[in-house]
């Protein structure tokens, strides 16, 4: 892929970013729905941040499959009509994703952020491990895109 488009793909979903002559197109594909953002360089800054998020849908999802392991050890035990491994192998399921679950939570996700003059956040850009060289690289790009649209208008 070129200097000219990145395709994001990290915990947070696939995101398309392409840098247009006047615009930076970002396309989110997820769950088979598309949308798209057009945000152009003139409203842009050319300076970003770095952050480190938590990713929350991870922390979700561990909470609800260590609920259900709770659910299901505790009134699954009292009920005399199921079988001792009907019990316990829904326990050890949910055990199980809560433990993968749980090795992606202590991973913060980092993430690269342009701003609109006015101090909104336009967009963000996640920096996943093995995608750095890349990631950082489409940054620069973007910075001077930037800088070039501020010097022509």
């Amino acid at each position: 892929m070129s200097a000219r488009s990145f395709l994001q793909r990290s915990r947070a979903g696939r995101v398309l970013f392409e840098i247009e002559e006047s615009a930076i197109v970002v396309t989110l594909r997820r769950w088979g729905n598309t949308s798209s953002s057009r945000y152009l360089l003139q409203d842009l800054v050319p300076n970003y941040e770095r952050v480190h998020v938590w990713h929350l849908v991870p922390l979700t999802q561990l909470c609800i499959a260590t609920g259900c392991a709770i659910l299901v050890m505790r009134f699954g035990l009292e009920q005399s009509m199921f079988p001792m491994g009907v019990i316990v192998l829904p326990g050890v399921i949910f055990s199980f994703i809560a433990i993968l679950e749980f090795r992606r939570l202590i991973f913060p996700i980092e993430v690269v952020r342009f701003r609109q003059h006015q101090g909104d956040i336009a967009f963000a850009i996640v920096r996943e491990v093995g995608q750095e060289q890349e990631c950082d690289e489409f940054v620069r790009e973007i910075c001077l895109s930037i800088q070039s649209r501020w010097g022509s208008a």
